[in-house]
């Protein structure tokens, strides 16, 4: 019964030859931690997604209810003052893993040619992580978060000619008030979460795109052409092994299932763990 159910789901989805496909991928060297970075940003994102629509379920954006809607979820609700520090706790660590990304692209030089795309994916991911911080910061309205706001947005105005017209664009009016939160609100939940969403995807796709060019031209390049001894042209592969230079994932090295989707997992779950522990502390 199980058996005949699952084919009938990968006929219509492809999910088995997906999940085939999974495994049967190669990534280049050991498998790494460092490599689980992408995968972890995922998860992150995941558990700021789940923890912010269970929130914005108990939220009021505006200046009468703001405050009050936060602080029933925070000392009324069951288990909400953990939600919401998980949710914090994973917006500062998704800012922290796209950074390491990016150093660590940095220093082993796969930023280089062939790969700029997902170097500049990440560095947007990292502006929008930062962009979610700085609005999600005002929808708490307290003192603190309106005095830091504005404070940030304030510097607009020492913009010579279009400094006014600046703020009154961010700030959603001449000060701040209703419309400020619920822009904010809608730039944190929407705006930013959806191009954050869009912006790892577009990481996904190129890095694939990448593995298959490295792929294919490491199998072009270990091929020469040799002559037997009637003269005739043949065809014969080389035993070097394939090159993995400069990030290229080449079809050599080790299964991606099960050593570095291991390697994943517990990436996820270290992640989770300080999470929580920043959480609970």
């Amino acid at each position: 019964m199980m058996n005949a159910c699952w084919k009938w789901i990968d006929e219509r989805t492809g999910l088995g030859t997906w999940i085939a496909a999974c495994r049967e991928r190669r990534v280049p060297g050991r498998p790494c931690l460092c490599r689980a970075l992408p995968c972890m940003l995922a998860f992150a994102f995941a558990v700021q997604a789940i923890t912010g629509v269970v929130m914005l379920m108990r939220y009021c954006p505006s200046t009468q209810t703001a405050w009050e809607s936060v602080y029933y979820l925070q000392h009324e609700v069951q288990g909400g003052w953990l939600l919401r520090a998980v949710h914090h706790y994973t917006g500062q660590a998704v800012l922290v893993l796209v950074w390491l990304y990016l150093l660590g692209m940095i220093f082993r030089g796969t930023y280089r040619a062939g790969r700029e795309f997902v170097y500049w994916s990440i560095l947007l991911l990292g502006l929008v992580a930062l962009a979610q911080l700085l609005t999600g910061d005002l929808l708490a309205w307290d003192d603190n978060s309106r005095s830091a706001t504005l404070t940030r947005v304030g510097f607009l105005e020492a913009l010579p000619g279009v400094g006014e017209s600046l703020f009154k664009l961010a700030a959603a009016g001449p000060e701040f008030g209703n419309l400020t939160l619920a822009q904010f609100t809608a730039l944190h939940t929407i705006v930013f979460a959806g191009a954050f969403l869009l912006l790892l995807a577009f990481r996904g796709w190129f890095a694939r795109r990448t593995e298959k060019i490295a792929a294919l031209s490491a199998v072009g390049s270990s091929q020469e052409p040799s002559r037997d001894r009637e003269g005739a042209v043949a065809t014969r592969e080389t035993e070097k092994p394939l090159p993995h230079g400069r990030g290229s994932e080449s079809t050599s090295g080790t299964r991606f299932w099960p050593g570095q989707a291991l390697v994943n997992v517990l990436g996820c779950v270290i992640l989770l763990a300080v999470v929580f522990g920043c959480a609970l502390s």
